[in-house]
């Protein structure tokens, strides 16, 4: 028999539970673009011309705004100390249109080029082709610099590092400022959004209209303006979301974004973003914590972080910012991303799809039949082996081991919350709405690692070879949650390290009376979690501690 420790030193910040794990390919950066460099630096007086072009976007999506619109730029730099007349310097791109500068250019100073089909001024007469462009800079007549922009993604932009360096691509933005010394670690721009390091700032502003729809159906897209972290993005859809959690849009509401229901934009590439209000999670971190153990475990499950959320101006207080299931949370676990997303209710698998809520794709019910007749007969070793070709039953296994560890009982071995992902034929199943994990009524008695409501586990413990597999998956999470050897999921650090980066926000949260929490039911909660006893897996040989 194993004893996992309680008490244990901190694991190292690289086993804090923050993994993601995906099937889909690791990130490839692009090829440096073709550089030329000061291909001609002598223009015609015979004085030496240093300028290089330094930050270039050229598919601007939402990724940073000017007067409430989104343009491709291209920043120019000055290596030298001394000032250039913007009047002598030209540039153009595939199009062949000519931007022809005004005022003059600073030494070691920068200048920005809106590339928006403009008239004068800043603003270039050509808009940049996200899927490749040339663009060539010259100062009187003589060509200075060159770059070939190959395809990059939308808010991703070739800057020079550090400035005048060597090109490199770089989701870190900043035009008409210095690029600094090195561009951002990943082109993941959506690790942004989920940075579970620091609280952001989601402000929304709706109009009169607007509120009044969302008063009569809150169900349906209004449009809305969203500033996150100071990033402004509008027109953006957003609508009311919740069942047991609903308030309405005067009171501490949770919603949903579709950023490009009325613009083509997105929120650092992401298309939809959730905003949960926490009024079943005193503790403002149990969510949290599930979902990150669920990664973890490779079970496919959101992102999460959290922020401070004002609408119209008045504070709503504390949110978890909840990485919503749809093509690009797919895509990102799956390769493609484009199958059937079902979400099936109080219904198992066994039951009827018709009456399930199609999320996504074509819902046809004979993509679950195959696992439906072979989980209603018996767990032949064929019919295991059968089952491997239409349910990812690995995943299926660590999701409902995950679900116990954590206490979800309003999830798949309900059942009720779950997804259910089909994709080349072959089904997944997905966690959801663990709002409720780590405090349900049991939570303190021992769990029963083999008693799931689910069919899938009683059905695979009827055969010994995938009860064996099961059970490895118990000792794989049983070493998971050890910490004592600092090489755990370190749940325990990610429940500090969110704890810590909350408190005084959970403390404002409980002034503002649009919940039932007091601080006190906060920290209780807390307490309540880190000081959560030992449960027991029910065998012979191991027990699991936190």
């Amino acid at each position: 028999m194993w004893l996992l420790a309680c008490a244990a030193p901190d694991p190292e910040p690289d086993a804090v539970l923050d993994a993601a794990p995906r099937t889909a390919p690791a990130e490839e950066l692009p090829a440096a673009p073709e550089d030329t460099g000061a291909l001609d630096p002598y223009p015609r007086d015979g004085a030496r011309v240093e300028l290089r072009l330094n930050e270039v976007l050229s598919h601007n999506d939402g990724a940073w705004a000017v007067d409430g619109a989104y343009p491709d730029w291209i920043e120019l730099y000055n290596p030298s100390g001394s000032p250039l007349a913007l009047d002598r310097v030209t540039l153009t791109d595939d199009s062949g249109r000519v931007w022809m500068g005004d005022g003059e250019i600073a030494g070691y100073g920068l200048f920005l080029v809106y590339a928006d089909e403009g008239d004068g001024g800043a603003h270039a007469p050509f808009a940049l082709d996200g899927d490749g462009d040339h663009l060539t800079l010259a100062v009187d007549g003589a060509v200075v610099d060159r770059l070939s922009l190959g395809a990059l993604d939308a808010g991703v932009a070739w800057g020079r590092f550090p400035d005048g360096g060597a090109w490199s691509p770089t989701i870190d933005l900043t035009p008409d400022s210095s690029n600094g010394d090195l561009p951002s670690a990943s082109l993941d721009q959506t690790a942004q959004v989920f940075a579970t390091d620091v609280l952001h700032t989601v402000s929304v502003t709706l109009d009169d209209e607007a509120v009044v729809a969302l008063r009569g159906d809150p169900t349906t897209y209004v449009e809305a303006a969203l500033t996150f972290d100071g990033g402004p993005l509008e027109p953006v859809g957003m609508r009311l979301r919740g069942n047991s959690t609903f308030q309405d849009i005067d009171a501490k509401c949770a919603v949903r974004f579709d950023t490009d229901r009325y613009a083509d934009l997105r929120l650092r590439s992401l298309e939809h973003l959730v905003l949960t209000n926490l009024i079943w999670d005193a503790s403002s971190v149990r969510e949290q914590l599930a979902y990150a153990l669920f990664r973890a475990l490779d079970v496919p499950s959101a992102r999460t972080a959290h922020a401070w959320v004002d609408i119209d101006g008045e504070p709503r207080g504390l949110y978890l910012v909840l990485e919503a299931y749809d093509a690009d949370f797919l895509k990102s676990w799956f390769g493609h991303g484009d199958g059937t997303l079902w979400e099936p209710g109080r219904s198992d698998l066994t039951g009827d799809p018709a009456g399930w809520d199609c999320e996504q794709g074509t819902c046809d019910e004979a993509l679950v039949e195959p696992v439906a007749e072979l989980l209603e007969g018996d767990a032949s070793d064929d019919a295991v082996a059968m089952m491997e070709s239409y349910l990812d039953l690995d995943r299926a296994l660590r999701l409902i081991a995950g679900e116990i560890a954590v206490g979800q009982w309003d999830g798949y071995c309900g059942p009720n919350n779950y997804r259910i992902y089909v994709e080349d034929e072959r089904l997944t199943l997905i966690p959801s709405s663990l709002d409720l994990t780590f405090d349900n009524p049991g939570f303190e008695a021992d769990h029963d690692y083999f008693d799931c409501g689910g069919r899938v586990l009683g059905w695979c413990l009827e055969n010994a070879g995938c009860e064996a597999r099961y059970v490895a998956i118990l000792e794989e999470l049983a070493d998971g949650l050890d910490e004592s050897d600092g090489v755990s999921y370190g749940l325990l650090a990610a429940l500090d390290t969110a704890a810590l980066l909350v408190d005084v926000a959970a403390s404002e949260d409980a002034t503002l009376g649009l919940t039932d929490h007091t601080y006190e039911d906060h920290a209780h909660q807390l307490a309540a979690i880190r000081d959560r006893k030992s449960t027991r897996l029910n065998s012979s040989h191991t027990v699991i501690s936190y």
